[in-house]
Parts: C-alpha cells; structure tokens; sequence
C-alpha cells in the first residue's frame, strides 16, 4: 500500500497544473484512502457475521442428527 501511495503523490507531483490542482488532488487522494479503510472495516464486519452464522448453522445440524 505504501508503495501505491508513493507512485500516486508521485502522479500527483508530476500531473499537478497548479498549486490548487495539486492541493485538490490529495485531498481526493485522502478522502479514498478514508473510504478504503471504511471499506476495510465493513469487510472485516461482514466476515465476522458470516463466521457467526456458519458456526450457528453447524450447531443447529449438529443438534439435528442427534
């Protein structure tokens, strides 16, 4: 990920037309690097749930073929 960030500001460095331009575009930069971590965190949620309801499922067919 370092390394994506990196190569972006570098992007960013090089593309930028203005001082505002360059400004505007790591601000957008960090607002994804936000959404991201959102994303991340949402994805780590989910998969705790799914876990959750894998394990509930198998202790109800558990229960079943007794």
């Amino acid at each position: 990920m370092e390394i994506l960030e990196r190569k972006i500001r570098e992007f960013v460095d090089k593309n930028a037309r203005t001082a505002e331009e360059h400004n505007r575009l790591l601000e957008e930069i960090k607002v994804l690097r936000e959404n991201v971590a959102s994303l991340e965190a949402e994805k780590e949620r989910l998969r705790t749930r799914v876990d959750n309801m894998i394990r509930v499922i198998e202790q109800h067919l558990g229960e079943e073929s007794i």
